[in-house]
């Protein structure tokens, strides 16, 4: 999937989430794994973003689908 061979650079790193900014623990082929400031993890579905904005020197966001 598109989305999944985009955010892969980012692993290890930072991306946002609805104003949130959190670690891109992994990318695998259908969901991602998240981590918080509290060391706390949360997975998302591929299928649930919408769009990844990725702009030059800022952290990528992601939009999730309504």
């Amino acid at each position: 999937m598109e989305i999944q061979k985009r955010l892969k650079p980012y692993v290890g790193g930072l991306v946002m989430i609805k104003d949130k900014v959190l670690t891109l623990e992994s990318a695998e082929e259908d969901h991602l794994v998240l981590m918080d400031e509290d060391h706390l993890h949360a997975f998302i579905q591929l299928t649930s973003i919408k769009e990844v904005y990725e702009l030059d020197g800022k952290i990528p966001e992601i939009i999730l689908k309504p």
